[in-house]
């Protein structure tokens, strides 16, 4: 969201949490599965939305009706990480990238809520990590793209070497540090030249 102002106050909404996502789906199972720990579930949704949990109950749901049973735990679970496509050494590849991030996340500091390998669109990966807070100074930018960049790293380092799969990292960390010199004045001027959406083509 943005908050219009002088500064333009960027709000994060961030997908639920893992226990977000048990409560999501404890409300659409009603009184379904009553006594049954939701929370690996949960952990296999992380990084997606409300919707996305009701699509998973409602595909589980499907399941059971063909088989003719009741629902269980084992049809959300298969509805949730639906079988991967990718080989051994693509999913090392991801485990190798995510990695990287989550490492540097607690190496400075930020609280680590989760790393997923589950495909989710274009992406092969996600790393969940805590906001640090919503007053982005010089240092929190710098290392949320140090974060951000240490996916490349740990590619080059650990990995078969840069793939084109850190390029939304990558998009990340040039639209910010381009909007840090010359949308937030926090480089080495106060000068504000353009917005945020424009920083990076400036």
């Amino acid at each position: 969201l943005r908050r219009p102002g002088r500064f333009d106050r960027l709000i994060e909404i961030a997908p639920p949490d893992v226990e977000g996502l048990a409560n999501i789906l404890r409300a659409h199972l009603k009184n379904e599965l009553a006594d049954a720990d939701l929370s690996l579930v949960a952990q296999r949704l992380l990084g997606r939305v409300g919707a996305d949990v009701v699509q998973v109950v409602n595909s589980a749901h499907r399941r059971a009706r063909l088989a003719g049973r009741a629902l269980t735990l084992d049809d959300l679970l298969a509805e949730a990480s639906p079988p991967d496509p990718r080989s051994l050494a693509e999913l090392k590849a991801c485990a190798i990238h995510e990695a990287g991030h989550a490492v540097a996340a607690v190496a400075l500091g930020r609280t680590l809520q989760g790393v997923s390998l589950q495909l989710s669109g274009a992406s092969g990966g996600m790393t969940r990590i805590e906001h640090p807070g919503f007053i982005p100074t010089r240092a929190v930018i710098e290392d949320t793209l140090v974060i951000g960049l240490a996916g490349r790293a740990a590619d080059v380092v650990l990995g078969a070497g840069a793939s084109a799969g850190a390029m939304s990292d990558l998009a990340v960390a040039t639209r910010e540090l381009s909007a840090l010199h010359a949308s937030y004045g926090l480089g080495n001027t106060l000068l504000h030249r353009t917005g945020v959406e424009d920083a990076s083509a400036l």
